[in-house]
């Protein structure tokens, strides 16, 4: 490739970091714990519906639990008893039923308003609507391999972490460090916390933006230029 080429790429590729300048938040919970529910409700689901569009949402429906192989089936131990293990499941089969970021998330909101009640199949026929399908589609994934590999899956991600000390655990951009130095300010204010993260990416950011954005401005003359190179 030769230098006008490689130009217009490194443009390119600018343009696409711009169009996704989101914050990952990756959300470790568990159904039946009362901090997960206490967070959940009280602040990511409402901060959730002020500025979701800049969030890029990773839930993970685990918590404190264990699984091993034994006797060729997985078993799973959750700290709130089996019942938990069950309303994981529920939760990792039905984010699993959507693509759609916003229907995820209510869906799990909806479950976790009562989460009591969030390991029982009235509390998944109640908010399954969310995702559009049906609690039978939800269950049959409960009740199969897929179910199973999606909470093994779930349960391998929380263990590569070093056995979280406190449940919910939440991550900013896949940077376990810096998010724990500020962990109680995110479970306590996450709209502020999160406000700040993101405004303080963008600052951190900004000349790199100024010049993606000019870069875009430019776009159609450099390509015009590139080819009118390589067509000599």
């Amino acid at each position: 490739m030769n230098f006008s080429g490689l130009f217009v790429l490194v443009i390119l590729q600018s343009v696409c970091v711009l169009a996704d300048n989101k914050l990952k938040v990756s959300i470790y919970y568990e159904v039946l714990c009362p901090d997960s529910y206490q967070f959940l409700t009280q602040q990511f689901c409402p901060v959730y519906k002020k500025i979701g569009s800049s969030l890029n949402v990773h839930l993970v429906p685990y918590g404190r639990a264990t699984h091993k192989f034994i006797d060729n089936e997985w078993i799973f131990t959750c700290q709130h008893g089996p019942d938990e293990c069950w309303g994981n499941k529920i939760q990792a089969c039905g984010i699993n039923e959507v693509e759609e970021q916003d229907a995820k998330i209510e869906f799990m909101c909806c479950i976790m308003n009562n989460y009591q009640q969030a390991a029982t199949t009235t509390q998944l026929n109640y908010c399954v609507h969310h995702l559009n399908t049906t609690s039978k589609s939800v269950l049959n994934c409960t009740g199969s391999s897929l179910g199973t590999n999606l909470l093994v899956s779930y349960g391998n991600e929380t263990h590569a972490l070093n056995h979280l000390s406190f449940i919910p655990t939440i991550i900013f951009n896949d940077n376990l460090t810096q998010s724990l130095d500020i962990q109680s300010s995110i479970l306590h204010n996450f709209y502020d916390t999160t406000v700040k993260y993101l405004n303080d990416t963008s600052e951190t950011n900004n000349s790199f933006l100024v010049s993606s954005r000019l870069s875009v401005t430019l776009l159609p003359t450099l390509l015009l230029f590139t080819y009118q190179f390589l067509m000599h």
